[in-house]
């Protein structure tokens, strides 16, 4: 009976470190989907597909604000600036600017989603 038991526990153990593997993995692909989709902001594309960046982008600042709560439990840069960038690329209130200020803001966007792929504490905890 004991070895069921132990077998269950290894069988749970591995569903734990699976989910983690899932996990980490959902970490790198939301501001790497980000950073991709404010790269290509950059070019002139159908306006469509700007509307589909807010959103997206959006949704990625604030899933990366939750996590970087979640791990420091207190504020951190990295919180204001997704603030800020939740903030800029919401689609709720669009802000209205010319291409030259975007093309700006997309590449400031891209900077701020390329920092937290080379923070090592948000991929170890």
């Amino acid at each position: 009976m004991k070895d069921l038991e132990s077998g269950n526990w290894r069988v749970e153990k591995f569903r734990k470190e699976e989910g983690q593997k899932e996990k980490k993995w959902s970490i790198y692909i939301c501001p790497l989907i980000a950073l991709l989709l404010v790269i290509g902001g950059i070019f002139h594309i159908e306006y469509s597909f700007y509307i589909f960046l807010r959103v997206v982008v959006f949704i990625a600042a604030i899933y990366l604000i939750y996590l970087h709560f979640k791990l420091y439990k207190m504020r951190s840069i990295f919180i204001y600036l997704f603030i800020l960038t939740a903030l800029i690329f919401n689609p709720f209130i669009m802000f209205k600017f010319k291409k030259g200020i975007w093309t700006v803001i997309d590449i400031i966007a891209a900077i701020i989603f390329i920092l937290p792929l080379f923070n090592r504490r948000l991929w170890e905890n």
